[in-house]
């Protein structure tokens, strides 16, 4: 890392910061330059004790930085899960009925024959996430010989999952229309836009997925989704634009 890297970012530390017990290990890795630069930005003279406690600042902001997020799953999720409101950045999926949710089923695993021979499922709608599982399969690898599903899987069943997504909110938002009307929208939706960062190798399934939408706008929607390995471990994440009129 470059000194004047180093130097803003432990300039941006500068004020206040949280101690913890277990922060000393990944400090001692925290370059000594990080302090003398904080001590030029701010024109004082630290101590030794000073310094090395915005080092463990500078630490704790790493951890923080890099703190992996978990895919949410069915099977991780509490029997009774506590009552709470979504996330204020995602467009909510709460207040769905069941007979619209099933018809977004049928069309997920069964209209999309596609997705049908991908082995795509649909488990459910959890406030403002929609929920899939995938079954790893010999005829799904990519690279015979680490074992692991091939990258057009991810992607293809990122996407699959995002335009459902999109309808499950434009469902929730529209829930005094008729179930038909709210599924013939479907017929209008397709992909602008999906950009996927592949993180890990998946080789061990079944496999979650989790998709939400980040805006839902009158002609363009955004959805956030991730790819998820048995323990939750995210394998995959996408960004997608659709357009729904």
């Amino acid at each position: 890392m470059a000194a004047w890297q180093v130097c803003g970012m432990a300039g941006s530390l500068a004020q206040g910061g949280v101690r913890r017990a277990d922060e000393a290990p990944l400090a001692q890795w925290i370059p000594p330059s990080a302090a003398a630069c904080l001590a030029g930005l701010l024109g004082e003279n630290l101590s030794e004790c000073a310094i090395a406690r915005q080092r463990r600042l500078y630490a704790y902001s790493l951890r923080s930085f890099f703190q992996p997020r978990r895919c949410m799953t069915a099977a991780a999720s509490p029997a009774h899960p506590p009552a709470h409101s979504p996330s204020p950045a995602y467009v909510s999926m709460q207040g769905l009925d069941e007979p619209y949710i099933a018809g977004l089923r049928e069309i997920f695993e069964e209209r999309i024959v596609f997705n049908q021979l991908l082995g795509l499922k649909l488990v459910g709608v959890k406030d403002d996430a929609l929920l899939a599982s995938l079954e790893m399969r010999h005829e799904l690898i990519g690279h015979f010989g680490l074992k692991r599903i091939h990258g057009g899987v991810i992607s293809a069943s990122l996407d699959a999952l995002g335009g459902i997504a999109v309808m499950a909110a434009s469902g929730a938002k529209h829930v005094g229309e008729p179930v038909m009307q709210r599924l013939m929208r479907f017929g209008k939706l397709g992909t602008i836009d999906l950009r996927v960062d592949y993180l890990r190798p998946g080789t061990h399934g079944p496999f979650a997925m989790q998709a939400r939408v980040l805006r839902l706008g009158s002609r363009v929607a955004t959805t956030r989704s991730d790819f998820c390995d048995s323990t939750g471990q995210i394998l995959a994440t996408a960004t997608a634009a659709y357009i729904v009129s």
